[in-house]
């Protein structure tokens, strides 16, 4: 009898009751938490744990108390049931639930609140939340065949890359790791922040000492970035360098000498003979 009447108190405000409420939703969110009680998106690393801790409080369901418990799911997949709680009247509990998850994705939950009510199941109370799993990467890698012949003037190597997660890169930095024996400048470029789609384009000078070997060569850059709890991510990436050799403007100047001294030759023979002619007797 006294349950039926609980159950006629919980009932008669319609479906879902509310004689028992969820008060906080504590999820996790970048390094610490937000409550999402009234939704919203917490934000988490790929991989990283993400906690959901769910407050109840039993207002009126039972006579002095009830058996509560929770369900969870991700994209209106069942994903857990926590274990029946007796939680007295003007009492609170708590349930709570761990996953990992991979991104980049927004993942959309529900959770329940249920009374067990002498063998019936009765939804109490529905809250709705987001997490969005955050994966940053660099895509759309793009650094230009540069050719540039030894010993001359530096070649411009553009390197375009986009941000192929799916929130902000912080802090990036282009950085020349292995420059395979060849002259780069500057060492390291900063980009700033880049969005979510974002492409961003790093150049760099490249030059071969007269002593290099003409041959292709493999660059290697690492760009470094930060993601949304400030943690640092590497990459690397390469590009290719064709150095060449030119012979005639590598001995230019032992051309110009040669030439000079066979026209100096010449025109010292020609002055000569000229000379000679002059001298020479009218017979």
């Amino acid at each position: 009898m006294l349950g039926s009447l609980s159950l006629l108190i919980c009932t008669s405000r319609g479906q879902p009751y509310y004689d028992a409420w969820f008060t906080h939703i504590y999820v996790t969110d970048r390094n610490s938490q937000i409550d999402l009680i009234n939704g919203g998106t917490a934000m988490v690393y790929d991989d990283q744990e993400a906690i959901k801790r769910l407050v109840f409080y039993n207002s009126g369901c039972g006579t002095f108390g009830a058996d509560l418990y929770t369900r969870i799911y991700r994209d209106d997949v069942l994903q857990a049931t926590s274990s029946e709680t007796y939680v007295s009247k003007g009492s609170s509990d708590t349930d709570e639930f761990s996953s990992r998850t991979s991104g980049p994705e927004t993942y959309s939950y529900k959770v329940e609140l249920w009374w067990e009510n002498w063998g019936q199941h009765l939804l109490v109370d529905v809250k709705e939340f987001r997490i969005k799993v955050v994966k940053l990467l660099v895509s759309n890698w793009d650094a230009s065949f540069l050719s540039i012949e030894r010993g001359f003037e530096a070649g411009e190597l553009p390197i375009t890359f986009t941000n192929g997660g799916n929130d902000y890169m912080y802090n990036v930095n282009v950085t020349v790791v292995d420059s395979a024996g060849l002259i780069v400048t500057p060492s390291t470029q900063s980009l700033g922040t880049i969005s979510e789609n974002g492409t961003k384009t790093a150049i760099f000078s490249v030059q071969a000492g007269r002593d290099k070997t003409p041959k292709n060569y493999t660059l290697a850059f690492d760009v470094a970035y930060s993601d949304l709890r400030t943690t640092i991510h590497t990459e690397t990436f390469q590009a290719n360098v064709a150095v060449a050799s030119n012979p005639i403007r590598e001995n230019l100047i032992y051309i110009i000498v040669a030439l000079v001294a066979v026209i100096l030759c010449l025109g010292t023979g020609l002055y000569y003979i000229r000379r000679r002619k002059r001298q020479s007797p009218i017979s």
